[in-house]
């Protein structure tokens, strides 16, 4: 087991034990076992230990392709599951744009308020017309019946067909840095601009996010792949590290999510 856990960060040692657990019943029973929404952090480490296990295998679905929060369904190499299998449902959420302007967070904050997991959410999908949440299907009745007011504006929510979903284009911005090092707070400062001191502080007041878990580490090595958000600021993805120049700094380029 401590080979397997060897590219895995202390602070996820328990969820990555538990997707072994998870493993081993469904080899020993032969039997599916269907998560709650997982972040792509959690989705890596998931296929990671469970994708190259002979007899057990791990799909993902939230929704619709490309979706950033999914449910995995571990399950007998045998089988491969259908959409249906992952019980996502589809909640549409309607509110007067006349007199407000949902954003994610007043989403998101509304849904947790009602004393639910964040993984029973997936997906929250906003377009100048719509407002569609991705939610587990067995908490779908009772957010439609309790979801009634976010922020200030009363909202009516109710069961939309998965392809109704309209997704936006995510929009980002390519940037391109020149650092000295790939550790947080250098890219921090660069993508920001502002000195490493002040990211450091940042950091260290848990403000900054790796892969959706809390980094208080300025020294901390990122890579490709690694999506990096800082409370009141925004976030963005290494999206290519090149080599070092000729007096050794490294050409990063990011993509910053507007």
């Amino acid at each position: 087991m401590s080979d397997r856990l060897q590219h895995v960060r202390p602070e996820e040692r328990p969820f990555a034990e538990r997707c072994l657990e998870w493993a081993e019943t469904v080899a020993a029973r032969r039997a599916p076992k269907l998560t709650p929404f997982l972040d792509p952090r959690e989705k890596w480490i998931v296929r990671t230990l469970i994708g190259g296990r002979t007899s057990v295998s791990v799909s993902f679905f939230g929704g619709y392709d490309g979706a950033e929060r999914e449910r995995a369904l571990i399950h007998p190499d045998f089988w491969w599951p259908e959409p249906g299998d992952f019980r996502v449902a589809a909640l549409a959420v309607e509110a007067n744009r006349r007199f407000v302007r949902l954003t994610h967070r007043d989403v998101l904050g509304a849904l947790v308020s009602l004393g639910l997991k964040r993984d029973v959410f997936g997906d929250i999908l906003l377009t100048a017309a719509s407002c569609h949440v991705l939610v587990a299907e067995e908490i779908a009745p009772y957010v439609c019946q309790h979801l009634t007011r976010i922020h200030l504006a009363r909202v009516r929510v109710e069961p939309i067909p998965l392809e109704a979903l309209r997704v936006p284009e995510p929009e980002t911005e390519e940037e391109t840095h020149s650092v000295a090092s790939m550790r947080l707070d250098a890219l921090i400062a660069a993508v920001w601009r502002f000195s490493r001191g002040k990211a450091a502080l940042r950091i260290r007041a848990g403000d900054v996010k790796v892969n959706w878990r809390i980094a208080d580490d300025p020294d901390e090595t990122l890579g490709e792949g690694d999506v990096v958000s800082v409370r009141g600021f925004g976030r963005f993805r290494v999206a290519e590290v090149g080599g070092p120049t000729r007096k050794g700094r490294l050409v990063v380029r990011v993509a910053k999510f507007r």
